[in-house]
């Protein structure tokens, strides 16, 4: 028909006119190419640097389309026809050109290539890159600014290097995808960092060297008797990591520590007393625990004498302390993930996950730092009047602001990568379609707040009671400032103080008091819960075990591989909690939904029998092939690489050499750990 016809004309002239006009602006502008680490950060790097107005198109991948619009770049000193494309993730994997051996400790030495990663090349990212770079005269660099987006950027450059030279490759350095951000990052680039990217090179090349030629020593000698043993049908391999298996050593060590646990018995004696008509409840103030039964009947006949009226209690002292409660510092990575395992019950995986995607859709900063302290030249103020009209936590920020005394904390640290994590824009409950992307942001933008808020003070007051010749104790509190657990109420809870719903009589020094009631208990020491998950990140980043990029991934290898369960807090009897189910994906009509599993208090890293055993082999044979000081060790090495002070060969051969040694003492004693995977019976 004529008018179909008319607009599949008019839809043919439209895609002329945009060829010719592309082609005009080919002849007369210079092309800049710039990648971005995932298409969403792509897409709003275009959306700020253009103020909106850009261009998209198709290029070889059809996930990363390319943004295109005209701007003026400053390395050229000219307006530029800017492409923004992305990557997604990492474009290579390591891997050895040939794993073959016939001695397993020739792995040590074996050379290694670079390989594709399969999602890199399902998409056609290489294809994708190196079209455009065939057509630019610039490339920038918009990676994650951490070591391993710096690794990435190389890996950009090796594909680019053929069309663009490396004196035209720029780096950009943000820390948000926010306008002035992205904008400031634009117009101050500068160089790739090579050193941050040999040291990403330096700690794969050890880890899988490493990795492998233990793993397939294990895999090989124990697999089918573990399978049996430990009832694991589908496992494929006895998995070793140089940083995997020192994780599994902290949740053994507190395994051992209940293991070797023998309850005490001990006893406590509580004491009602009337002062003047009021009654309060002693606790014994002379040591910790009553372990002794000849001084508990001591205790014992001392307060029925007061109570028969043969002896009299008196108000000894009453004194006051004012404690303060610090306000935090900047959110770091290590504190969140823990924050996210004790408070929110999740996983750090998920919560990575979460805070990765609030940080592409431009919620909060990279959520990837170790510094805590606030740069002189962050504008607080700015950032707070933000969240000024938020329903949840407006008041307290129109507080803060209407005050004037808004005080970074004292302390924190600057390492010097990116700023401690803060929220960038504010946004209502009803705007995140996943409670776990809220809950996140929630925290961010709280502990914000809290960091800017006032100390939190109390006063506690003590009196102590003489009761013939023994110390009993009543503590009360009293909050004079509640400061930034305005924002961070759940705060107050955990510090347990005794706030009484009753008016306190006036207590005075010397004065007789009656004792109501007494009673003694038998109590029995309790052994240490296993290790909260929190207290396994805080560990692993005390010790340098991975960084805070990795360690969700190091936590989660030990559950995938069978060594370690995630369970609930520990039962009374001292059996463990019950595991904790990862949530399945949902499906479509299928069976009979499951019933939701109530969730826990907190979450426990307990060893299975499969971890213990593996775990034993390693401090058996050479305790040090477990013990985090030797991964400790090649992080700081590896970081020197990062900092320039060391030379990567220099650190990869030294290491390659100590590991090979102990590989060769592992194998030539395996005879000793066999008993570990041997039948039962």
């Amino acid at each position: 028909p004529p008018e179909v016809q008319e607009l599949v004309d008019r839809q043919l002239e439209r895609q002329q006119m945009n060829r010719e006009r592309r082609a005009a602006e080919n002849e007369q502008f210079q092309k800049v190419l710039m990648v971005a680490e995932k298409p969403s950060v792509a897409k709003m790097i275009a959306e700020h640097l253009s103020g909106g107005r850009f261009r998209t198109r198709k290029g070889q991948s059809r996930a990363n389309q390319i943004f295109e619009f005209i701007k003026y770049f400053g390395p050229c000193k000219q307006r530029c026809k800017i492409m923004v494309t992305s990557v997604v993730g990492h474009i290579y994997g390591l891997n050895f050109e040939d794993g073959r051996v016939r001695d397993l400790a020739h792995l040590f030495s074996a050379k290694c290539k670079k390989v594709v990663e399969d999602t890199t090349k399902k998409l056609r990212i290489v294809e994708h890159l190196q079209e455009l770079a065939a057509e630019s005269d610039y490339l920038a660099l918009w990676l994650d600014c951490d070591r391993e987006g710096e690794n990435i950027g190389f890996e950009v450059i090796s594909l680019c290097n053929e069309f663009v030279s490396y004196d035209n490759v720029y780096r950009a350095k943000f820390s948000a995808l926010t306008s002035q951000e992205l904008v400031q990052a634009y117009d101050n680039l500068g160089r790739p960092d090579k050193y941050a990217a040999m040291s990403v090179d330096a700690r794969q090349e050890l880890d899988l060297k490493i990795g492998v030629a233990f793993s397939r020593l294990m895999t090989r000698a124990y697999l089918d008797q573990a399978k049996e043993k430990f009832r694991l049908k589908d496992q494929k391999v006895i998995s070793f990591g140089p940083c995997q298996t020192p994780t599994l050593w902290f949740c053994v060590q507190r395994h051992k520590l209940i293991k070797e646990f023998r309850p005490e018995e001990y006893f406590t004696v509580d004491v009602r007393i009337n002062v003047q008509g009021t009654s309060l409840d002693l606790t014994w103030a002379d040591g910790e625990n009553i372990t002794n039964r000849d001084q508990l009947y001591q205790i014992e006949q001392a307060v029925r004498q007061c109570m028969n009226g043969q002896n009299a209690a008196s108000i000894v002292s009453v004194s006051e302390e004012t404690k303060t409660v610090n306000k935090p510092v900047g959110l770091n990575t290590v504190t969140l993930l823990k924050a996210c395992s004790k408070g929110l019950g999740m996983s750090p995986t998920t919560a990575m996950s979460a805070a990765e995607h609030l940080y592409t859709s431009g919620y909060i900063s990279y959520p990837r730092t170790e510094t805590t302290a606030y740069a002189p030249s962050f504008d607080l103020i700015g950032a707070l009047q933000e969240q000024a009209d938020h329903p949840n936590w407006g008041r307290v920020v129109s507080y803060l602001l209407n005050s004037g005394r808004i005080n970074p904390p004292d302390g924190g640290r600057d390492v010097g990568d990116h700023p401690p994590i803060t929220p960038m824009r504010a946004a209502p409950r009803d705007e995140f379609s996943k409670g776990n992307e809220w809950k996140i942001y929630d925290y961010v933008t709280r502990h914000f707040i809290a960091t800017l808020h006032d100390d939190m003070t109390y006063v506690e007051r003590t009196a102590i009671i003489d009761i013939g010749g023994h110390r009993f104790s009543y503590k009360w509190h009293e909050v004079s400032d509640r400061g930034f657990m305005f924002a961070m109420p759940w705060r107050l809870t955990s510090l347990k103080l005794t706030i009484p719903d009753f008016r306190i009589p006036s207590l005075r020094e010397g004065e007789r008091v009656r004792i109501v009631d007494t009673r003694t208990n038998t109590e029995y020491t309790k052994p240490p819960d296993y290790l909260q998950e929190s207290e396994l990140i805080a560990l692993m980043d005390q010790h340098g075990i991975g960084t805070d990029a990795s360690i969700p991934q190091h936590i989660k290898n030990i559950c995938d591989r069978h060594y370690v369960d995630v369970c609930g807090p520990m039962q009374e009897d001292g059996q463990r909690g019950q595991i904790i189910q990862m949530r399945k994906p949902f499906k479509k009509g299928g069976g009979p939904q499951q019933q939701q599993q109530p969730k826990p208090t907190s979450r426990h890293m307990v060893p299975r029998p499969f971890g213990l055993a593996f775990l034993a082999c390693f401090e058996e044979l050479d305790k040090e092939l477990c013990d985090p000081k030797i991964r400790a060790y090649m992080e700081q090495q590896v970081t020197k690489i990062a900092t320039g002070e060391t030379d990567k060969n220099d650190v990869v051969e030294s290491t390659l050499k100590l590991f090979h040694e102990k590989f060769n003492d592992f194998r030539n004693n395996m005879a000793r750990i066999e008993r570990y995977f041997a039948p039962k019976g």
